[in-house]
């Protein structure tokens, strides 16, 4: 192996795929890399790709990219002056890493959770590095970010009608034409006295208190909430 360039750029598209578990995937991609180098030859390597990574990361950056890069970011400049350039890109990149970690969190809930699963498991890190690349070929980046958009108006919704659906379900057990009707006599709230119609509401009452208090009303509403999202998003 004559040269570091090509495996640095793939650990650096490596680590920009994934923080979390970058560590071990440069790991197993370095043992099927240098698989066919001696030990001393491995070491060797590594350590110029090392001296590399390190000479290219004590390299400060223009002053003049920095200046443009933050306000086009930020949308204003900000104080600067007792700042290096290379600690301005420190800060902006950890907090666009944190950024980027908690947006691929979401989506991932998102997909695993309410069934948008068709889209796969790209990273916002692979969507704009993607576009960086190729924008011909890539995948907008506002449809990926659009998912929490389409995932929270939809869940809103179903959520109302999951509300709905399960009090209406209350309401139709307690009308009074439908106790009237099993009972087999007229019942309205005036003449509550008599036996069997009261006994027949008291029946349904407690039997829809149980319900509510054993805490099967709330999986049942979950249920039907979590039915009506999946089908949104299968629509």
């Amino acid at each position: 192996m004559n040269t570091t360039e090509p495996v640095i750029k793939d650990l650096r598209k490596i680590y920009a795929s994934s923080h979390r578990e970058a560590p071990g995937l440069i790991e197993e991609y370095l043992q099927d890399t240098l698989k066919d180098l001696t030990m001393p030859e491995k070491i060797s390597f590594i350590k110029s790709i090392g001296a590399e990574l390190h000479l290219r990361s004590d390299a400060e950056p223009p002053k003049e990219i920095i200046d443009r890069i933050v306000p086009l970011l930020l949308g204003r400049d900000v104080c600067k002056e007792n700042l290096s350039s290379s600690e301005i890109i420190e800060r902006l990149a950890e907090s666009i890493n944190t950024i980027f970690d908690i947006v691929n969190q979401l989506i991932g809930v998102i997909n695993h959770t309410l069934g948008e699963n068709r889209l796969g498991e790209e990273t916002i890190r692979q969507v704009i590095g993607d576009n960086l690349e190729n924008e011909a070929r890539s995948r907008p980046l506002e449809e990926h970010l659009g998912q929490i958009q389409k995932a929270f108006l939809k869940t809103h919704q179903a959520f109302k009608e999951a509300a709905s659906i399960t009090v209406g379900k209350i309401l139709d057990e307690f009308d009074p034409r439908k106790v009237s009707s099993e009972s087999g006599s007229s019942f309205k709230f005036g003449p509550l006295k008599k036996a069997e119609s009261f006994d027949l509401y008291e029946e349904r009452f407690n039997k829809f208190r149980k319900w509510f208090d054993s805490g099967r009303f709330m999986e049942d509403f979950l249920r039907e909430f979590e039915n009506l999202c999946r089908k949104s998003f299968m629509n």
